[in-house]
């Protein structure tokens, strides 16, 4: 049986078709395996980084109501109106705002995995034995004046006691930062809350 050089042609372009065919549906699906992996990660990260911008809501929140249960001023211990860095003292098993951080400074103040499996952080970097994580917390404190929340004459306003940060402080805006690095690209999470002088 003779076989025609028009058939052998017609063949071997069906093969090459095919194959470009499956090679361009195996390059797709690599391709949504690889962004789906990097999604997964970036989630990953920013979950964390959400986290720890709680933590740092929930302890600023947690010295002012220690504050009210000791009868001291709500704002007492919460640190200055610049970002600054909250520090763990082993210790005393307590929590503080460190002085205020410049933005240099601040790639000097990674959080820490301790060996006790708290999340710490440090002014001049991790310990030896601590593992460093890609993520830097900073704490800033905007002080929320009477006068912006009620009127001046309002009778809440006059009689809520104003003493700590501001002598006319009722509140105080705390802003958690966590920044970090994935990728090459810089990203930050911000999370606001508002802490009033109401019991």
């Amino acid at each position: 049986m003779r076989v025609n050089a028009k058939t052998k042609g017609q063949g071997l372009l069906e093969t090459v078709v095919a194959i470009g065919v499956i090679t361009t549906g195996l390059i797709s699906v690599i391709t949504l395996v690889i962004s789906n992996l990097t999604a997964q990660r970036e989630a990953a990260l920013r979950y964390r980084a959400v986290n720890f911008a709680r933590e740092g809501l929930e302890i600023a929140r947690n010295i002012r109501d220690s504050n009210w249960l000791a009868g001291e001023s709500p704002w007492e211990g919460l640190g200055s109106p610049e970002e600054a860095i909250l520090e763990f003292d082993d210790s005393t098993d307590e929590w503080s705002f460190g002085s205020a951080i410049s933005a240099d400074a601040i790639d000097n103040t990674r959080l820490c995995l301790a060996p006790s499996g708290l999340y710490v952080q440090r002014e001049f970097g991790c310990p030896e034995s601590y593992d460093e994580t890609p993520f830097y917390r900073t704490i800033e404190l905007q002080t929320l004046a009477c006068d912006r929340v009620f009127s001046r004459d309002d009778e809440l306003c006059t009689s809520v006691e104003r003493s700590g940060v501001d002598p006319d402080a009722v509140a105080l805006t705390v802003v958690a930062r966590v920044r970090w690095s994935d990728a090459g690209r810089s990203r930050e999470v911000e999370l606001t809350e508002n802490l009033y002088d109401w019991r």
